[in-house]
């Protein structure tokens, strides 16, 4: 009696592994089918949607009917944000939903709209806006003039003044320097 015992105690502890690792092949199935999804997309899951048609004014201020493709739409949907504030991607496309265009098609909707951001972010056009563990948490719309700016403190750091070190005569020393270089460009044509 005390073997059948054993062994029945035996059983059942081989079911609750059983049970430990049912779970986890599941867990896994579920893991790698999701990592599928994402990295071996189907070739229309990385298109963008077709354009829609919207409501709108025409340049020539009547009213009509216009295309709307789906990048100028999210740009259209992060310019309309306050100054710094952002949109996740689930946000924009609810947005994108309002405008008319479908995702319904992909299986995962979200695709297209993070890879419309991040060419829009290496374009300058956009920015991702990370938590402090690093995490993406939205994108913000960076304006023409930011990014002029930006462009300009670049050009400046190279000659060791910028936007970040300006002094309260900034633009006198901008303007200085630009006339410096004028100076001495001058100088060089002339000594040929």
């Amino acid at each position: 009696m005390q073997k059948l015992n054993e062994f029945v105690a035996a059983r059942e502890e081989i079911e609750q592994k059983r049970v430990g690792i049912d779970t986890q092949i599941v867990y896994w199935k579920q893991l790698v089918d999701s990592l599928r999804t994402v990295l071996e997309p189907d070739e229309s899951e990385d298109s963008d949607p077709p354009a829609v048609q919207i409501s709108g004014f025409a340049p020539d201020g009547k009213a009509g009917r216009q295309t709307l493709k789906f990048t100028d739409a999210v740009r259209l949907v992060l310019k309309q944000l306050a100054k710094d504030t952002h949109l996740s991607a689930p946000d924009i496309r609810f947005r994108l939903l309002n405008f008319g265009f479908d995702l319904s098609d992909k299986t995962q909707p979200l695709s297209p709209i993070h890879n419309c951001l991040r060419r829009l972010s290496e374009q300058g056009e956009a920015a991702p806006v990370k938590n402090d563990e690093g995490q993406i948490i939205g994108y913000k719309w960076i304006s023409p003039i930011e990014r002029a700016l930006d462009e300009e403190n670049s050009y400046y750091a190279v000659l060791g003044t910028g936007i970040n070190q300006r002094t309260p005569n900034a633009y006198h020393d901008i303007y200085q320097n630009m006339a410096e270089m004028a100076v001495r460009e001058k100088g060089k044509k002339e000594k040929k």
